[in-house]
């Protein structure tokens, strides 16, 4: 029996989990494809069947709707940021305190590849085999 089988099988069973496991999946595609038209027809719906707790979360996505908006239409991402702090924070977790200010930074700046060592850059007109 495959993934698949057992969700088919368990979604049968329940008509209330069926409604809310298809609104959330509807809610999950319009977001991946960032198609905010979608979106709003999804949550502006009426569900019947739908869970209390989808129901709160329904009218919680009714709520920041503008902000989903700005989220779907922008290029922009802070997922960068956000995994650079998260790896300041793992390393300050597993180092458990450097004696230097310095060294922490220059950790940091290591593992997430903002430091690279100087390529060589060899230069022609100065070379000892041009005489």
């Amino acid at each position: 029996m495959t993934e698949v089988d057992v969700v088919d099988y368990l979604l049968s069973q329940e008509k209330e989990l069926k409604e809310t496991y298809n609104f959330y999946q509807s809610v999950l595609y319009a977001l991946q494809r960032k198609d905010y038209q979608l979106f709003l027809k999804i949550v502006e719906a009426e569900y019947e069947g739908i869970s209390e707790y989808m129901k709160t979360t329904q009218s919680t996505l009714k709520d920041f709707k503008s902000h989903i908006k700005n989220t779907l239409e922008q290029p922009y991402s802070n997922g960068v940021m956000e995994r650079n702090n998260n790896t300041c924070k793992l390393i300050k977790r597993i180092a458990f305190g450097f004696r230097n200010f310095n060294n922490f930074k220059n950790r940091i700046m290591i593992i997430t590849n903002i430091f690279r060592k100087r390529k060589r850059v060899m230069n022609f007109h100065s070379s000892p085999l041009n005489v």
